[in-house]
């Protein structure tokens, strides 16, 4: 799956990678092929009152939305993904006990989000609606409220659903 900003060739980088650090590379290329002034969607992915996959989904509709009206939006999703998988030794995280998720999550933070952040390169967080639930968007908060990085917070009618329609 190629995705805005992300080159032919990243796809198969990013299933190659071996580690989090390899996956921050990718992700720093990708970026500095974008327009200034980048951001990206913070959200709950796994936690909240949906899935997994209906965050997931609810997160790339609204990248999907910013896309078309122009909006430089880092997907980070493709990498999280490898990440995961990179972290669990091939598995997809789908069953982990909370200890096992809330440790996950800390390591995604540190080896993957956090590094990204310090690239420089991401000027804005948009916030979805229940980040406040997610470990590693308040994270991300703090990261930016303590930094150079704007925050946006975004309201739910303004989210997507999963048909490209939007709610409310």
């Amino acid at each position: 799956m190629v995705t805005h900003y992300y080159d032919s060739s990243d796809p198969e980088r990013i299933e190659k990678a071996e580690t989090l650090h390899e996956l921050v590379g990718i992700a720093v290329d990708v970026l500095r092929r974008m327009p200034p002034q980048i951001c990206t969607v913070v959200g709950p992915f796994t936690s909240g009152t949906r899935t997994l996959e209906e965050n997931g989904e609810r997160i790339r509709q609204m990248i999907a939305w910013l896309k078309k009206k122009h909006v430089p939006t880092f997907n980070y999703l493709p990498l999280r993904k490898r990440a995961v998988m990179i972290l669990l030794g091939g598995r997809d995280g789908g069953s982990l006990s909370h200890d096992e998720e809330r440790e996950l999550q800390g390591k995604l933070f540190d080896g993957l989000y956090a590094p990204i952040l310090r690239s420089g390169l991401i000027r804005e967080l948009r916030l979805m609606p229940g980040s406040d639930a997610s470990v590693n968007a308040r994270r991300m908060r703090q990261y930016a409220q303590a930094g150079s990085i704007a925050l946006r917070l975004i309201p739910e009618e303004a989210v997507p659903n999963t048909q490209g329609v939007f709610y409310g």
